[in-house]
């Protein structure tokens, strides 16, 4: 068997780092279109044109496209490893038990699935979709590997990495390790097809008949969850594809807040800092129609002296990449003006990346774009109603 030469892969790596901060970087102006898109189909659908039935099949239309094209978004962001993830507990048995059932809607009438569970109760803390979503890619290449039929297997055991070794499987850390290997009896890999494995647009597939992402995206899912994906494989005698992903402790979650109740007494004002004229102009609409007062400015340096000039500003809700000043910088002076400020960040990219950012500011909640409006104002009413 050959396996993937861990130099090479490092090299990958790199290579994807690069082009995925470019993906990134597209993908959040992507989401600042796709926000105007909601923002204004949202109010749209609340006016009078709503009546109109006709009217209305168009609206739906265009928020129909605008989740279209948020997948499309979501792919850049997973390719560029910054995808907004939904981590839980996640019972690796049942999950793989789940995933064979539409894998086996998916495969040929001619390939013989095998699933072996661990037996283990094994637990990872992953975003169910895009494990889900890296497994399938994985069995679609195993697929395509054998138009005739052949045999598909998805097994998952438990490994123990131990101190020294991490290295040698692609792992930042040494510990408890859930190993789950997808493996088929097709065509195989050869050395040089081996060695450009996780190319972004690299495929040996026919012209039409893959994007040659597949693999780039499942191999940046997998370390978005401090995990790594290893290849074995010899041309004739198929591959086997192992996914290592860290093990936790406990099924238990913490139990998400309710929806606190609206703030009462005045009028709320709130400071709505975006670079973006179309999405800046947007919210202030969506937010005016919802009762608040918005003040709005076009970067944080003007956002501290709309600040300085109202001193009943409540809340503060910011984007992340911007001139002059950034929202994490805006936040932190914010924080030592008026500490008590509440604060909203919105952000493309993983809230995981922010909290990271922000460190040393405290209070700062988040909210992921395109965001629907309802998850914003909701997310606006749960800040106020923290004590």
């Amino acid at each position: 068997m050959t396996n993937i030469d861990l130099t090479k892969l490092a090299e990958i790596e790199r290579k994807l780092d690069s082009l995925g901060y470019l993906s990134g970087r597209v993908a959040h102006e992507f989401n600042n279109i796709l926000m105007v898109i909601y923002g204004y189909g949202h109010l749209l659908l609340d006016s009078n044109a709503a009546e109109d039935e006709r009217a209305k099949e168009y609206i739906d239309a265009i928020m129909t496209a605008g989740k279209w094209a948020e997948g499309l978004a979501c792919a850049l962001l997973e390719f560029s490893r910054h995808q907004v993830s939904n981590p839980k507990p996640v019972q690796v048995d049942e999950f793989i038990y789940k995933t064979g059932k539409l894998i086996k809607c998916l495969i040929c009438e001619n390939i013989e699935l095998k699933i072996t569970l661990s037996r283990n109760n094994l637990i990872i803390k992953a975003d169910p979709v895009q494990i889900e979503k890296a497994l399938l890619n994985l069995a679609t290449n195993a697929r395509d590997a054998m138009p005739h039929g052949a045999h598909l297997s998805i097994s998952a055991t438990q490994v123990m990495i131990g101190e020294g070794s991490e290295k040698l499987y692609n792992l930042r850390t040494p510990g408890e390790y859930v190993q789950i290997t997808v493996a088929d009896t097709g065509a195989g890999i050869d050395q040089e097809a081996m060695e450009r494995l996780f190319e972004p647009f690299y495929t040996t597939k026919e012209v039409g008949m893959g994007s040659g992402l597949g693999l780039s995206v499942t191999h940046g899912i997998i370390k978005q969850h401090n995990g790594s994906v290893l290849v074995e494989s010899e041309p004739g005698k198929g591959s086997a594809f192992s996914i290592y992903l860290p093990v936790v402790e406990s099924l238990d979650e913490k139990k998400e807040s309710s929806v606190a109740k609206p703030p009462t007494g005045r009028i709320k004002t709130l400071l709505v800092v975006e670079d973006e004229d179309n999405v800046r102009f947007c919210l202030k609409h969506i937010l005016e129609r919802a009762g608040y007062r918005v003040i709005v400015a076009v970067d944080g340096q003007e956002a501290v002296e709309r600040f300085m000039e109202h001193d009943d500003i409540s809340l503060v809700l910011t984007d992340m990449i911007m001139p002059r000043k950034n929202g994490r910088e805006l936040l932190n002076e914010i924080h030592k003006i008026k500490p008590e400020t509440k604060k909203i960040l919105m952000t493309a990219y993983m809230p995981e990346i922010m909290r990271r950012e922000c460190i040393g500011v405290e209070g700062i909640a988040f909210i992921s774009k395109p965001f629907k409006i309802d998850d914003l104002l909701r997310k606006i009413l749960d800040v106020f109603g923290r004590d």
